[in-house]
């Protein structure tokens, strides 16, 4: 008995979200961004597809200029270049958070509590 609760517990538990990476050949950024996605797929489990807009007239159209384009479960999440975000703080899904500083494409941030952050002064660095 112990041993089925634990087998049930151990299995990987898959997320039922679809991720899509619209991109197109030669983009460094559609590169990078999906390397984070696969990332992210490993460690969460959610279905993970690239396509390539350059095969379809309309996905160009649509998203041609602005790929990388990442859809989630057919929503658009982002569209662009990729940013990292680094906290010294936990924080959780969800959460609202200041940024604090820019590190290039990194923004260090502190999260909110009851919509409310610690005042600090935003650094931008080149």
């Amino acid at each position: 008995m112990v041993w089925n609760w634990l087998r049930r517990w151990w299995r990987p538990r898959l997320d039922p979200r679809r991720v899509v990476l619209y991109t197109r050949q030669g983009c460094h950024l559609c590169d990078e961004a999906w390397a984070k996605l696969d990332c992210a797929r490993r460690r969460y489990g959610f279905a993970l597809e690239a396509i390539d807009v350059d095969g379809d007239p309309e996905l160009a159209a649509r998203y041609g200029k602005e790929v990388p384009v990442v859809t989630v479960n057919g929503q658009v999440r982002y569209g662009g270049e990729l940013w990292n975000a680094r906290t010294l703080r936990p924080m959780h899904a969800g959460q609202n958070a200041r940024i604090i500083k820019v590190e290039g494409l990194v923004l260090w941030v502190d999260p909110m509590d009851n919509g409310t952050a610690v005042p600090q002064q935003v650094q931008e660095l080149p």
